[in-house]
């Protein structure tokens, strides 16, 4: 993924919004957030479905809910399940 810089961004979103591609937003060079054209969002919100499903499916399994397999994999929160 492409990195620009915030000022980089809005001076020019003309041409970002043209281009199609996905950037990283930087901010003295810590990323900001992301900008993804409708296209890629579209992509994103289906990977998005498709992880909770993926989560759904591996609580059922492992017959718990799927907000303690999520803390249980936060590697944020190590051994608190």
């Amino acid at each position: 993924m492409k990195k620009i810089k915030l000022q980089e961004f809005t001076q020019h979103i003309d041409k970002y919004i043209e281009e199609q591609q996905p950037l990283a937003l930087e901010k003295n060079e810590q990323v900001l957030g992301f900008y993804y054209p409708q296209t890629e969002g579209k992509k994103i919100e289906a990977l998005w479905e498709l992880l909770n499903q993926t989560v759904a499916k591996m609580a059922q399994d492992s017959d718990i809910d799927s907000e303690t397999l999520i803390n249980t994999l936060d590697p944020c929160h190590p051994f608190s399940v």
